[in-house]
C-alpha cells in the first residue's frame, strides 16, 4: 500500500545511507508501547543477535541534515556478552530520538540512555556495525539496586504543553485505513477521552482531514500534529507510536505525530481478531500530552499500560492513574470537600489517614476517595459515641467520587452513657432479675432487652423500665420508673417484691397454734408457678400479687385448706 511506503521517501541526500540501513526489517515481532498479545521478553531474546550487560559511557545525538531526523548513539562499555559473538569492549547502540540544537525528539516506542546507567540490552547487529535495540523499550532493562518503587499509576516523560498553546490542533490523514469504517470518529474519541477529565484544562481541537503524512521511521517536524496510518515494523510488532518534538530548554511540547501500523488489522467495533482504533489511539494520545508507558502489573487496568490484546476496548476509557497523571500535568480548578461529624470534633478517616473533624480537603473533580469513621469513639470515661450513618447514605467506610462543586458530608453519632442498674426488694435486699426490658424516649424510641446490669451503655435519652422478670413474673413498680443516664451513674429500681415470714402462720381448726410446724410447704406464686419445698421456719421473697398455698405437709399429710 502507498501508506506503507511513506517512510521511504528521501528527505535529503545526506540521509539516504541512514535511511537504507534503518529500514532493514527485524527478524520477528518487536514489543513497543502498545504490545501485541503473543510477544514476550523471551521472544525478544530469541530475535536478538546479541544480549549484553554494560554501562553507558556517553550519549551523542545527531541530526541527518538540516531539519532532518534525530538519532542518538549510546556508547556502551560491555561487561558481559550473554549472547552473540564478541564485538569488542565498547559498542555503539543507535536509537531514534534525542536532542540537537534546542530541539528534542521523543519516540514513545524507543528507549533512551543516560550517562553512567547500567543496562541489559537485547540487540540486533546492523550492517553499519552499529546495534539497534530489539523490541524498542522492552529490549532495554535498567539495572538498578534495590526493589522497584511502588507505582503511582502514571509516568511523566518530563514534557508538557504550554497553556498558551492550547487548544492543541490536530489533523487526521485523509487516507485513514481500509480495514474498517469509522476510524476518523474513533481517533477523535481517543482525544476526547482526555479532554473530558474534570480537574484538567487539557484541550484538543480537531481540524479535519489532511493529505499531510507522518513517518514512524524517519520523522520530521513540520509544525503540524498529524494522526495517520503507515509502516512501522510489520505484522505482530509495534502497533502504533507517538513522536513528540519539544524545546530542550523549556521541555514544552512543540508538535506530535501518531502513526498506526497499517500492517496490522484494525477495527472500530472491538472485533476479537483485530486491534481497536480507539483503544490504541487513546493510549497514544496519552503520549502526546506527556505521559509515559506503564509496565508494572499493578497498573494493568490503566490506559497507559503498555500491553494490548486484539479485540481489547478497555483502554478507550481512562482509569484513576491516567486521570491523576493528566491532572499532574494540566491541573484544573479543585473543589473543597468538608468532612464533619455530629457531634463535632470526632475522628474521621480519609484515604487511610485519621483527622479530627471537621476537616476540609481540596480535591480534583471525578477523583475517588474513601471516607470512614471508627466506632465507637470515647473522649471521657463513661461517655462514648456510636456511628449511626452518613449524610450521603454511604456505609460506615465507603468510596466517594468528587463532583464539580464544593460539598460537605457529615457522619452522625449517638451519645451513650455507661451506667449500672440495681434492683431492690421491699426490704432493700439486692435482686437479680433474669431479664429487663427498657424503652428509650425519642429520638431513640427503641425497646432494649438486657441481661447484664453492670457497665451498661445506654443512649443519652430518658429510659423507662417496662418489664423486670424475677422468678418469671414482671416485678416492675407502678408507675414505671424513669431514668436519664449520667456517666458512671447507678439506676436503682425498687421492685414489687416483698419478704414474707411463714413462722406462726399455721393454726389448727380452733385457731390455736399448732404444737409442731409443718415439715414443708409449697406456694403458688402470682404468675402461676409453684415453688420448691420451703422451710416453714424461714422467710422468703414473693412477687406482688396473690400467692396461695399449694401444699402443706404436716405429720406426713397434705393439710392445705381449700380455697
Amino acid at each position: 500500500m502507498v501508506m506503507e511506503r511513506r517512510g521511504m521517501k528521501p528527505i535529503l541526500a545526506g540521509a539516504l545511507i541512514v535511511l537504507a540501513v534503518f529500514l532493514i526489517p527485524a527478524q520477528g515481532a518487536a514489543l513497543t508501547n502498545v504490545l501485541s498479545a503473543g510477544s514476550a521478553v523471551q521472544a525478544l531474546a530469541d530475535q536478538a543477535s546479541h544480549v549484553v550487560i554494560g554501562e553507558v559511557e556517553g550519549v551523542e545525538s545527531r541530526r541527518c541534515g538540516e531539519g532532518g531526523v534525530i538519532f542518538s548513539f549510546a556508547r556502551i562499555a560491555v561487561e558481559e556478552y550473554l549472547k552473540g559473538d564478541y564485538r569488542g569492549d565498547e559498542i555503539v547502540v543507535r536509537c531514534l530520538g534525542g536532542e540537537v540544537d534546542g530541539m528534542g525528539l521523543m519516540v514513545s516506542t524507543e528507549p533512551s540512555f543516560s550517562d553512567g546507567e547500567r543496562v541489559k540490552l537485547l540487540l540486533m547487529l546492523e550492517e553499519t556495525g552499529e546495534f539497534t535495540v530489539v523490541g524498542g523499550k522492552r529490549g532495554k532493562v535498567s539495572l538498578h539496586g534495590g526493589g522497584a518503587a511502588a507505582s503511582a499509576g502514571y509516568d511523566l516523560t518530563g514534557y508538557r504543553w504550554s497553556p498558551d498553546d492550547l487548544p492543541v490542533e490536530y489533523y487526521i490523514n485523509e487516507l485513514g485505513t481500509p480495514d474498517t469504517e469509522g476510524e476518523f470518529v474513533a481517533v477523535q474519541l481517543s482525544f476526547q477521552a482526555w479532554e473530558d477529565v474534570p480537574g484538567s484544562y487539557m484541550d484538543y481541537t480537531y481540524m479535519g482531514t489532511t493529505d499531510r503524512e507522518a513517518s514512524a521511521l524517519l520523522p520530521l517536524s513540520d509544525g503540524y500534529n498529524v494522526v495517520c496510518w503507515g509502516f512501522i515494523d510489520g505484522i505482530g510488532g509495534r502497533l502504533a507510536q507517538c513522536l513528540v518534538w519539544y524545546d530542550t530548554d523549556t521541555k514544552l511540547i512543540l508538535e506530535f505525530d501518531i502513526v498506526f501500523d497499517d500492517a496490522e488489522e484494525w477495527s472500530t467495533t472491538g472485533e476479537p481478531d483485530r486491534y481497536d482504533v480507539q483503544n490504541v489511539g487513546t493510549h497514544e494520545v496519552g503520549h502526546s500530552l506527556g505521559l509515559g508507558d506503564l509496565y508494572d502489573p499493578a497498573d494493568s487496568e490503566e490506559t497507559m499500560y503498555a500491553y494490548c490484546m486484539p479485540g481489547e476496548t478497555d483502554k478507550r476509557t481512562l482509569e484513576a492513574g491516567d486521570k491523576a497523571g493528566l491532572r499532574a500535568l494540566y491541573p484544573g480548578p479543585m473543589v473543597t470537600y468538608t468532612i464533619s461529624t455530629e457531634p463535632p470534633g470526632l475522628l474521621i478517616e480519609v484515604d487511610g489517614e485519621l483527622y479530627d473533624a471537621p476537616q476540609s480537603f481540596s480535591w480534583y473533580p471525578d477523583s475517588a476517595h474513601t471516607i470512614g469513621v471508627p466506632s465507637p469513639q470515647s473522649e471521657d470515661a463513661g461517655t462514648r459515641y456510636v456511628y449511626t450513618g452518613w449524610s450521603d447514605g454511604g456505609e460506615q467506610s465507603h468510596a466517594i467520587t468528587v463532583g464539580t462543586s464544593d460539598a460537605s458530608i457529615t457522619a452522625y453519632f449517638k451519645t451513650q452513657r455507661q451506667i449500672s442498674i440495681a434492683f431492690r426488694a421491699s426490704d432493700g435486699e439486692v435482686l437479680h432479675p433474669t431479664r429487663i426490658e427498657i424503652l428509650g424516649a425519642p429520638p431513640n424510641g427503641t425497646a432494649v432487652a438486657i441481661t447484664s446490669y453492670s457497665n451498661v451503655w445506654l443512649d443519652d435519652v430518658e429510659w423507662t423500665a417496662r418489664q423486670i422478670l424475677w422468678q418469671g413474673n414482671n416485678a416492675v413498680p407502678d408507675p414505671n420508673p424513669r431514668y436519664s443516664p449520667t456517666p458512671g451513674g447507678v439506676w436503682t429500681i425498687d421492685c414489687r417484691v416483698y419478704r414474707i415470714s411463714l413462722a406462726n402462720s399455721f393454726k389448727d381448726s380452733g385457731g390455736a397454734a399448732l404444737y409442731a410446724p409443718p415439715s414443708s410447704v409449697r406456694l403458688t406464686f402470682p404468675n402461676g408457678t409453684v415453688s420448691e419445698p420451703l422451710d416453714p421456719d424461714l422467710s422468703y421473697h414473693v412477687q406482688n400479687g396473690t400467692t396461695t398455698w399449694h401444699r402443706i405437709i404436716w405429720q406426713g399429710s397434705n393439710v392445705t385448706p381449700e380455697g
